[in-house]
């Protein structure tokens, strides 16, 4: 048995199932993506990934090769997320290595145990 079967025998429910696990990751995704763009620290973007990591394994096992329809859009929705977090992330990087280098030059730096790091 197939995919498709397996999702026509099981009925709505397991599709309406899946079509919420979808939408429950767009929207962890588009959560990451704010948090990546907006805050200052990054603390609460742990939680988000732990979260967003143990929805993306329930879809693997929920779903196979295919899927239900109308589906498809959210998943573009999601990859397209997943770009811009990437690109966020990467410029984020950028900001934060710019900083740590002025930080650097700058001033006395130290480290977790209060003691000074000498400049390189």
């Amino acid at each position: 048995m197939n995919t498709t079967e397996r999702n026509n025998r099981a009925g709505p429910d397991h599709r309406a199932w899946i079509s919420l696990l979808y939408e429950r990751l767009f929207s962890q995704t588009r959560d990451i993506l704010r948090c990546l763009e907006g805050s200052e620290d990054l603390e609460e973007l742990g939680p988000l990934m732990a979260e967003r990591c143990r929805t993306f394994r329930a879809v693997r096992a929920n779903t196979g090769d295919e899927l239900p329809l109308g589906i498809v859009p959210i998943i573009v929705g999601i990859r397209d997320l997943e770009e811009k977090c990437i690109q966020a992330a990467t410029d984020r990087r950028d900001v934060l290595t710019r900083r740590m280098d002025h930080v650097r030059n700058g001033r006395k730096v130290m480290n977790a145990y209060g003691r000074q790091i000498p400049r390189q």
